[in-house]
This record gives structure tokens, sequence and C-alpha cells, in this order.
């Protein structure tokens, strides 16, 4: 795999992934839109960003549901974690926290204030 396979696969991830957390991103369905096998996209994936895929969104989920927190609205760490697909609340909280070194409540406090 060259590193313009890598970019090509990882730029349509990307654009798939890229701000819709309504949608959970399927890697079977990204790899067939990039026209590559579910192995070939994980590679490549990894080998442009140096984290595998899931890592990947993972992270910019958690980054989206930060800026939603720190924009307030009236909406609370709940409605945000099952906005960006983040099911279980405990998990998210404390995935949250390694992140940001604080919980979401504590952002919220803030987008607030």
């Amino acid at each position: 795999s060259t590193r313009k396979e890598s970019s090509a696969a990882s730029d349509v991830y990307k654009r798939q992934a890229a701000d819709c957390p309504e949608e959970t991103l399927n890697l079977v369905e990204l790899a067939e839109v990039a026209g590559v096998s579910l192995r070939q996209l994980q590679q490549a994936f990894k080998a442009f960003t140096g984290m595998p895929p899931a890592h990947w969104l993972r992270l910019r989920r958690l980054n989206g549901a930060r800026r939603d927190l720190l924009r307030g609205g009236g909406v609370t760490v709940a409605e945000v974690a099952m906005r960006w697909s983040f099911w279980h609340l405990g998990r998210f909280s404390e995935s949250y926290r390694q992140l940001f070194k604080e919980f979401p409540s504590e952002t919220l406090r803030r987008g607030r204030g």
C-alpha cells in the first residue's frame, strides 16, 4: 500500500465521518465506498494517521461532544453523549475525563458560565 493510497482511503473515511454524529459509521461500508477491503482500509488509515480508524473516530466523537458541551444551550451531558453515539454514560464520562482532564459535567458548567 502506497502513501497515496493510504491518503485516499483516509480521506474517504474522514469525509464520511466528519461532523455526522447521528450516523454510526460502518467500516465495511466505508471500505466499499473507498473501493478497498476492510483490512486495506484499516491498514491504510493506520499508516496515514498513526491510529486505527475506530480510535480516530472515537476521538472525533469525543471532540464533537466537547464542542456541544461548551456551547451549552440547555442540553444535558446524557443528551450530548447520546447524540455522539456514546450509549454507556459511565464509559463516556471516563473516556472524556482521560482525554480532556475534566468530566463532561464540568465542561458543560463552564460552557454555560
